[in-house]
């Protein structure tokens, strides 16, 4: 079986390892990047989503499950795989790996309004509380691992790696320091939620999970938002942080805040990295965010 795209007796081969039904039709859905994702509708109206595994190993699904159920336990939304006739939450079929799940009612926001930036704050204040003690082991779709991000550099050629490089450097030295760490989610942005007018309402692809430095994850955020918003560095910022302390268990300390340039730095680099490793054009964007950093 090819391996991309599929068609829908293609993916309804997949499905019957977790039901006999048959699948009415399926679409790819474009907004995914690790892995391949499509969205299916059985022949008795039931929606689902699944993901053909591509960087991601099987082994770090198990741990997206028990991510998925502490999540739900703080009213955060986010879909959860089904269950294989291997008795396995990856299926597996002519050399696919791959995942199920229903198919939850919501939209990805198009923008953000400032409420709804804070609202990601507070999402993400909630996200590193349930899942501070969950342990991930490492792998490859840990895009801020620097072990992972010198070997991507070591790969790419291009006119913008000294300015590539330089925002990595100066945003290493948060490595040099100990500010305070937990299980980050490594790539909320506006395409990895849903939302509902200025709240988040889920949360997707958790398979970028890694044990890393809080402002990382609040830095990734805030490109995103200044990718996709109107809004200004400050105004962006303080949304985030006011969004955070205002739920998590340990606010964000001084220290934290006084050396968040220096995430800015070390993300805008690592993105500007993927896109322009990926052919997209959005480095550019990401190299003018972390100069003004």
């Amino acid at each position: 079986m090819s391996k991309a795209p599929l068609t829908t007796p293609d993916l309804s081969e997949l499905f019957h390892h977790y039901s006999p039904d048959e699948l009415a039709a399926s679409e790819k859905n474009g907004d995914a990047f690790a892995n391949d994702a499509y969205n299916l509708r059985a022949v008795n109206g039931a929606e689902y989503v699944m993901r053909i595994l591509k960087l991601q190993l099987p082994e770090t699904v198990e741990r997206e499950v028990e991510m998925q159920h502490r999540l739900a336990e703080v009213g955060i939304g986010t879909p959860h795989y089904l269950t294989f006739d291997n008795g396995k939450h990856v299926g597996e079929h002519d050399g696919l790996t791959f995942t199920l799940s229903e198919r939850i009612a919501g939209e990805v926001p198009k923008t953000a309004s400032l409420q709804l930036i804070g609202s990601f704050g507070s999402t993400l204040a909630r996200f590193h509380d349930a899942l501070e003690s969950t342990e991930v082991p490492f792998s490859k779709m840990q895009w801020f691992q620097p072990k992972n991000v010198h070997e991507d550099l070591d790969k790419y050629d291009g006119e913008a790696k000294p300015d590539i490089a330089k925002l990595i450097a100066s945003g290493e030295q948060l490595f040099q320091t100990d500010l305070p760490q937990t299980l980050i989610h490594g790539d909320l942005w506006l395409g990895n939620v849903f939302a509902e007018g200025d709240e988040v309402t889920a949360v997707f692809d958790m398979e970028t999970a890694e044990h890393n430095y809080r402002i990382i994850d609040l830095a990734r955020t805030y490109l995103s938002m200044r990718l996709e918003t109107k809004y200004g560095k400050d105004e962006i910022i303080d949304k985030l942080f006011d969004g955070y302390d205002a739920v998590a268990s340990e606010p964000l300390t001084q220290e934290e805040k006084d050396n968040f340039g220096l995430a800015i730095c070390y993300v805008s680099g690592v993105c500007a990295l993927w896109h322009e490793l990926n052919g997209t054009r959005y480095a550019g964007n990401y190299l003018r965010f972390g100069a003004e950093a």
